[in-house]
């Protein structure tokens, strides 16, 4: 057994050490070597020495059979790698068959996404767009593609509607393909529905014509119709609308030509009854046309009688009525146009009488002018008479003349009644008013006389006596009855009155003379009953004897003795008054003064109104002065005032518009939904109201008020918003407070996976709490950054894991996993001076060995940087793991460059 060791080749030894050893020293240029090398690496036991011969060879179709064959899971994965990364890189030594086989079978969309987006073969990458059938994928491959690829894989594009999205990214002839397909996309979508409307409309409009009956309507209408059925583009319309609606067109058309032959025959019936008609109207116009012609020379022959003219009516007459008996058909009218013609042979047949009748009238009428006009009262009653009689005599021949002629002569016959009218105009209104006066104070009379008011119907009467002997005898009649009876019954009461007064006055006497005894303390109230006595005796009636014209004598001297001590009195007043004159005329020099004061500012103006109210005042308090004298001087007083008052009142009017506005504001702000804006405004509004002045008594009063009413409402709604919006924010804080703490349990119960849809609804809570709510805000913000905190923190230790993930496996296999392969193109730099490159960026010291490699990367990287490029650490890792293939000797670099990223 020691012996068959010893003649063993290396190789298959069974010691893995050795075989190991022995697969190291194996020369792959040597063919023998090389068939060694093949067999351990599909037929040895030992997963390691499999993976170090597949190593050796390094042959992707060896790889590929490994990826096939091999159970070892670590081994399938290796060779999967070294595969997927050809694949990946698409290089030379990479049979098409293979690739193609692996892409079939493989289930990795990362994979199959890059090389749907990066490969060099066009029509594979249309496959696997295909069987990826991923939206976003084509997308991105449309938009990355050139001109060619993009009209590829249109029918992709279209197919999965991303013809907008992709849209402005298209080149060429392709942005003209996919305007075209989206026109007719929504040509596809719009048309149907506009056709389909357009057939429900004439299909509709077909039916309804069927209703009308308007021949011509119908028969344009429809062929407009027809002409718009014709024009529709049915092609939008699926076959069996299509269908649908042309069997609902033949339909309806079929049945609106019956209406229409039927609407054609009632049609062409109207026809011939209109015309008809008009050859009917043509005919009464005809003889309504004789008919007034033989009226108009009848007339004329009553006027200008002759045996010509009436011979000449008698032919006219016969011709129309021959006329009128031959007309067919009969006119409907036929019998009340015979009967004009039978009332003209009537007439003619009496023209000799009409005219005797004509003669006579006018003999009466030119009898008006020996009618008299009355010039005084004294002959209207005469003059009168005379024309009633002549006219009772034209009226009675009117009555018998023929309506023709009739109206021509009332109109002469009126037009003298007119002019005597007028004439007499002037008289009649005179006696009228008189005989309306008599009658009215008559009345009167009536009325004073059963109050037992005696004297005053004296008067009364002597006053309706004058106007009542102005009337004339026609006029008193129907007066003079009351007249006669009131005149007697006033010379009774006369009669009596003198019976009664005489004792009377003699007691007046008597009461006088014992007024005059007593001493005066009261002048105003002696004059008061000296006042009295004077009524007291014209009461009681005139003096008509002589013996009551002594007693009248003595009255009034005795009359004269009680009011003299009542003139020393009115001496002194009459002083008082003459200084209460003077007064008043130095107030209305003052006034005029007033006028020349400057008005222009509101203090002067101020003045000015001060000014005037003090004289206003001063003019009210002033004594009194004679009556006569008062009015000149009010009037003068009203000359001096009326500017003042006029410009007093045109500021007050002009400070009430100004309060008025600022009232209309108020009452607007009342129903503003702002009351906080609305307050603030309305302080605004206080402030002019205090800079506006007076605008007189009532209007200041009514404004004021109102404006006030204003103020309240307002205030009064901003404490009830004010209380509301407590309560409001009260509720809305427990709301929030509870919503908070919800968010907060999820957080603590929160796992990783549900942190980042936490932190989206945290954030959308936080934008539901109003800017009031800063407290809330602010823990809303605090539980934000501690969500972002620990997701920070979970992402970095996954990142931390994928690292070191990384780093095991380049330093155990010597392999970059999958997820970190990437077709970087243009990699000018070695794995070394990418080593340096992110040592530099991270601030790790570099070692020794590489100082002056070191230098060089820095002035490197600070060129670059002034060229505007910039070293990313990311990018830098993402070059630096697809440089090349790991190898041992790489092992040192994995080293330095781990902690850059695992720390």
């Amino acid at each position: 057994m020691i012996f068959k060791h010893l003649f063993t080749p290396k190789w298959k030894h069974p010691k893995l050490s050795i075989r190991l050893g022995a697969v190291d020293k194996l020369n792959i240029s040597d063919e023998n070597d090389a068939k060694i090398l093949d067999d351990l690496a599909f037929s040895d036991d030992a997963g390691e020495v499999r993976k170090k011969a597949l190593n050796k060879l390094n042959n992707i179709a060896l790889w590929y059979k490994a990826f096939k064959n091999d159970q070892s899971k670590s081994i399938k994965d290796l060779a999967e790698q070294h595969v997927s990364k050809a694949v990946l890189n698409s290089g030379d030594n990479l049979p098409a068959d293979i690739k193609a086989e692996y892409i079939e079978t493989c289930n990795k969309n990362s994979l199959l996404e890059k090389l749907a987006l990066e490969d060099k073969c066009l029509s594979l990458r249309i496959k696997l767009l295909k069987r990826l059938a991923k939206v976003n994928l084509i997308e991105t491959a449309f938009k990355q593609g050139d001109e060619t690829f993009q009209l590829a894989i249109f029918d992709l594009v279209e197919q999965y509607k991303l013809l907008k999205i992709c849209k402005s990214k298209a080149i060429g002839n392709v942005s003209t393909k996919i305007e075209h397909s989206l026109t007719q996309q929504k040509l596809a979508k719009e048309m149907p529905l506009v056709v389909k409307k357009e057939v429900k409309l004439i299909l509709a409009k077909l039916n309804a014509l069927r209703e009308k009956a308007d021949y011509e309507l119908v028969k344009t209408q429809s062929e407009i119709l027809k002409r718009n059925w014709q024009a529709l583009e049915l092609k939008w319309l699926t076959e069996e609308q299509l269908d649908t609606a042309n069997v609902k067109y033949l339909t309806l058309e079929t049945k609106l030509e019956i209406v229409l032959a039927k609407l054609e025959n009632e049609h062409n019936e109207k026809l011939a009854l209109i015309a008809s008609k008009v050859k009917a109207k043509a005919a009464l116009e005809h003889f309504n046309g004789l008919i007034n012609k033989i009226d108009e020379q009848l007339t004329l022959s009553l006027l200008t009688p002759s045996e010509e003219s009436t011979a000449e009516l008698t032919v006219q007459l016969n011709n129309a009525q021959q006329e009128l008996s031959d007309y067919t058909p009969k006119l409907t009218e036929h019998v009340s146009l015979q009967k004009s013609f039978d009332n003209f042979s009537k007439q003619i047949k009496t023209l000799p009488e009409l005219i005797s009748s004509s003669e006579a009238f006018n003999e009466e009428l030119a009898k008006f002018k020996n009618l008299s006009v009355p010039t005084n009262v004294t002959q209207y009653d005469e003059s009168l008479s005379a024309f009633v009689q002549w006219q009772k005599r034209v009226k009675s021949l009117l009555l018998k003349m023929p309506a023709s002629i009739k109206h021509t002569n009332s109109i002469a016959f009126n037009i003298l009644i007119t002019q005597w009218k007028k004439e007499t105009q002037d008289l009649k209104l005179g006696l009228e008013n008189a005989k309306k006066q008599s009658h009215k104070k008559l009345r009167d009379l009536q009325r004073l006389l059963e109050q037992g008011r005696y004297n005053i119907a004296f008067g009364v009467f002597k006053g309706m006596d004058e106007i009542f002997q102005t009337l004339t005898p026609s006029y008193q009649t129907h007066l003079v009855n009351d007249y006669e009876q009131i005149q007697n019954a006033l010379a009774k009461a006369q009669e009596w009155q003198q019976y009664i007064a005489e004792p009377k006055r003699d007691e007046l006497i008597s009461e006088l003379k014992e007024l005059i005894s007593q001493e005066c303390g009261d002048a105003k109230a002696r004059s008061g009953q000296v006042k009295l006595f004077r009524k007291r005796w014209n009461e009681l009636g005139r003096i008509n004897s002589e013996d009551a014209k002594l007693k009248a004598n003595e009255f009034d001297l005795l009359l004269e003795q009680a009011f003299a001590p009542c003139r020393i009195f009115f001496a002194e007043q009459e002083a008082q008054r003459q200084t209460h004159l003077i007064e008043r005329k130095l107030i209305i020099e003052k006034m005029i003064a007033l006028n020349s004061l400057p008005t222009e500012s509101i203090t002067e103006f101020k003045t000015l109104e001060t000014e005037y109210n003090k004289l206003s005042k001063t003019w009210r308090q002033a004594g009194s002065v004679d009556s006569q004298v008062y009015q000149v001087l009010l009037s003068d007083y009203k000359n001096a005032e009326k500017l003042i008052v006029t410009l007093i009142k045109a500021k007050h009017k002009y400070n009430a518009e100004l309060k008025t506005a600022l009232l209309e504001k108020a009452v607007l702000l009342t129903s503003s939904e702002d009351i906080a804006l609305a307050c603030e405004q309305l302080k605004q509004l206080q402030e002019q109201w205090k800079n506006i002045g007076f605008s007189g008594n009532k209007a200041e009063n009514d404004l004021w008020q109102a404006f006030r009413k204003c103020n309240d409402d307002i205030f009064s709604q901003r404490e009830t918003v004010k209380q509301q919006q407590e309560k409001q924010i009260s509720a809305q804080s427990i709301e929030l407070e509870a919503g908070l703490n919800a968010l907060n349990i999820k957080f603590s119960q929160a796992n990783s996976a549900q942190l980042h849809a936490l932190l989206k609804e945290v954030n959308a809570f936080y934008t539901t709490v109003p800017y009031s709510f800063k407290g809330i805000k602010s823990q809303i913000n605090y539980l934000s950054e501690n969500i972002v905190s620990k997701i920070s923190h979970l992402e970095n230790e996954a990142k931390s894991e994928q690292y070191t993930a990384l780093f095991d496996s380049l330093v155990n296999d010597y392999i970059v996993p999958i997820s970190w392969l990437k077709a970087v193109k243009g990699i000018k730099l070695s794995r070394e001076q990418l080593t340096v490159r992110m040592e530099i960026l991270a601030k790790i010291e570099t070692p020794a060995c590489d100082a002056k490699l070191k230098m060089d990367e820095q002035i490197a990287m600070l060129s670059e940087k002034m060229l505007g490029e910039q070293n990313q650490l990311n990018d830098l890792l993402e070059k630096w793991l697809n440089v090349s293939e790991f190898s041992k000797q790489d092992i040192s670099l994995v080293h330095r460059v781990k902690p850059i990223f695992t720390t």
